[in-house]
């Protein structure tokens, strides 16, 4: 199930380094001397040597180090080769704790080399410990590697490039006891290691490190640290890199943990695949800390390429096959496919860019009641008559909005660019104007049309917009005009762009605006004065009372109102509707009587600026039994003194706001 390596080799090379340094420091006159010493005595003189090679001056300063300013932009481990080796080496030479020779010797100062071999690896782990507090505290570890990763880069980076002093100037004992409380400990080995999807698996060409999958490792009997992954990258199905070949679809592989890439391999070579074939990448120098019986929570994520074509725009398997690990006493082992959920893939999808960009059209809670809207004769009033939401949902992309058309609605037909000049409609977003490169009304519809960065929407967002509109006096024969606007969500309504064109299928919904009566002169009967009551009388419940209580207000003008009323239809007075389970009904009668002056008798005055209240009663008797309700559907007045010459109808909408509940009432 698992192949265990000791890292003794390790120490033994470590060792060999040392004996070096003893023979070309001891002068030749004393090297038989020093063959002939026993292991006890070689330990000695090691230790003594040491001690003199670190009692020199101070060389620790970044300015000591000839090869600085420089930047790694690599790892580095055993057995590499390269110009940054050479550079590492003379660095690490530049403080005696971390020289990789001594001088006159093989990778020592003045005689570097281009070869990472176990003297350099030596010295990092040195470079590590001088440092742990910035290279492995961070990182949870206690005990060095020899590995020159991202964190011991960092770290040389910042020393070299500043070109300052490199001196640890932090508590030593401090340091040691942070040491201690991290100390990994016993002999670890893997309870668990589970692979997941994503909740989100559908990835875009173009993004930048999107999560695919998710990892859990778990070890039992010891802390490890984590040290190497390999991971496995194929088209769904597919056994090999035949068909499919992920280094044309993806940049880079990398490593998360709580929310911090810990590490990131090129993906866009097939050179830079562990097995091209197989499409394995290894992430190494990893050094991520599991401590014992504790789940820890890993994510693999990938970085797409623009412009794919369709064949990489699939299903993409990937799999973790192996990991190593240490555990306190550097034992290296290796798990790999079949140990657990190793080599087990999960799926995701990469889609062209701006697949699940969308745009929902919604009616919004800030869409203004119905009402009647004054419009001065001397002033113009702005109102926000429609209100509707847009949301971009489940985009990747944010959305741009470049044309939005709202339809309109007069209920007498008249057309709304009659009553709305483009000049004066606007859209608001939040309080403020959105800028738009031109609004124009044509027939029953207003355009908006917006020029590029006016109108964006965040992925994932959802927005409120409000149309205001500005109205100029009505000409009398559009008095008690009924307004009314909507939106559609579909391409014809709406243009707009996530990473492409939102097709028909990206944009979806509809809004729907209240009903707005529009008055320049004449009266105003407002739903939120409206008070209704219901009762029942007579032997049995047999007849049913209705009571509507609603103001009339006057505007530019006296006007006057007959006390009449009737069911159904009528010319003057109060115009109301009964709806039951019947359609005919025995007997009904109704008053209709006001606070105003009967100046004339039978006529009922609202002066110009004041308000009158009315009260419609209605008695139902029934010929059949049944839930009755009473609406106030019109209200006839005239700026003659009969109420009746001329007189004007003033429909009431939204009709819900001038009915009464239902009452019970009993068949006579």
């Amino acid at each position: 199930m698992s192949k265990t390596v000791n890292v003794a080799f390790a120490k033994i090379a470590v060792a060999l380094v040392a004996l070096a340094m003893v023979f070309s420091v001891v002068a030749p006159a004393s090297a038989q001397n020093v063959e002939d010493m026993s292991l006890e005595e070689l330990i000695a003189l090691v230790t003594q040597l040491q001690a003199q090679l670190g009692g020199g001056d101070d060389m620790s300063g970044g300015s000591d180090a000839a090869v600085c300013p420089y930047t790694w932009t690599r790892s580095l481990n055993m057995g590499d080769t390269g110009a940054d080796v050479m550079a590492l080496q003379q660095f690490l030479n530049s403080m005696p704790e971390t020289q990789v020779a001594p001088a006159g010797s093989a990778g020592g100062p003045g005689s570097e080399t281009s070869y990472y071999g176990p003297a350099t690896g030596a010295a990092v782990s040195n470079f590590q410990m001088k440092y742990r507090a910035e290279i492995l505290t961070p990182l949870g570890l206690v005990n060095p590697t020899t590995f020159f990763g991202n964190s011991t880069r960092a770290q040389a980076n910042a020393l070299c490039v500043a070109g300052g002093d490199m001196d640890d100037d932090m508590d030593e004992d401090e340091d040691e006891d942070e040491d201690e409380d991290m100390e990994l400990s016993g002999e670890a080995s893997v309870d668990a290691i589970e692979i997941d999807d994503v909740a989100d698996d559908d990835i875009e060409e173009g993004e930048e490190d999107a999560p695919v999958a998710e990892v859990m490792v778990e070890f039992t009997d010891g802390d490890a640290e984590i040290s190497r992954m390999d991971v496995q990258l194929l088209g769904d199905g597919e056994a090999n890199t035949n068909t499919v070949e992920p280094w044309e679809a993806f940049e880079s592989v990398s490593l998360w943990v709580d929310g911090d890439k810990v590490a990131e391999v090129n993906a866009d070579d097939e050179d830079d695949y562990l097995d091209e074939d197989a499409g394995t990448l290894r992430m190494s120098g990893l050094d991520i800390v599991g401590m014992e019986d504790e789940e820890l929570d890993l994510v693999i994520a990938v970085t797409v390429m623009d412009g794919l074509d369709a064949n990489e725009l699939t299903d993409w398997d990937i799999s973790v096959e192996a990991m190593r690990f240490f555990d306190a006493d550097g034992v290296a082992t290796t798990e790999e496919a079949n140990d657990f959920e190793l080599g087990d893939d999960v799926t995701f999808t990469v889609q062209e860019a701006g697949d699940d960009d969308e745009l929902d059209v919604s009616s919004s809670s800030a869409d203004p009641e119905s009402t009647t809207l004054i419009l001065q004769d001397d002033d113009e009033e702005a109102y926000v008559v429609f209100a509707f939401d847009l949301d971009t949902d489940d985009s990747t992309n944010d959305v741009e909005v470049e044309q939005i058309i709202v339809d309109g609605a007069v209920a007498s037909g008249t057309p709304v660019a009659d009553l709305v000049d483009g000049n004066d409609v606007r859209l608001l977003l939040d309080g403020d104007e959105v800028d738009t490169d031109d609004v124009t009304v044509a027939g029953n519809t207003i355009t908006f049309d917006f020029d590029s960065g006016d109108l964006v929407i965040d992925a994932g967002e959802e927005i409120t917009l409000e149309m205001e509109v500005t109205f100029d006096a009505l000409l009398p024969v559009n008095e008690g005009s009924e307004i009314s606007f909507s939106l559609t969500g579909n391409t014809t309504k709406i243009q707009a762009e996530g990473a492409d064109d939102l097709g028909a299928s990206q944009i979806s919904g509809a809004a729907s605006g209240e009903t707005h009566t529009l008055i320049t002169a004449g009266i105003v009967v407002l739903a939120e004065d409206v008070e209704t009551s219901t009762d029942t009388s007579g032997d049995n419940d047999t007849l049913g009372e209705f009571t509507i209580d609603f103001d009339v207000t006057a505007y530019d003008g006296d006007f006057y109102i007959t006390d009449n009323s009737a069911a159904n239809t009528g010319s003057d007075g109060a115009v109301f509707l009964i709806e039951g389970p019947a359609t005919t009904t025995a007997t009904i009668t109704s008053t209709l009587t006001s606070t105003g002056d009967e100046d004339t008798t039978g006529v009922f005055t609202v002066e110009d600026g004041e308000t009158e209240t009315f009260t419609l009663r209605v008695t139902a008797d029934v010929a059949t039994s049944g839930d009755y309700r009473v609406t106030l559907r019109k209200v006839y007045y005239s700026t003659n003194t009969d109420g009746a010459t001329g007189a004007v109808e003033r429909a009431l909408n939204p009709v819900q706001d001038y009915r009464t509940d239902y009452e019970t009432i009993q068949a006579n």
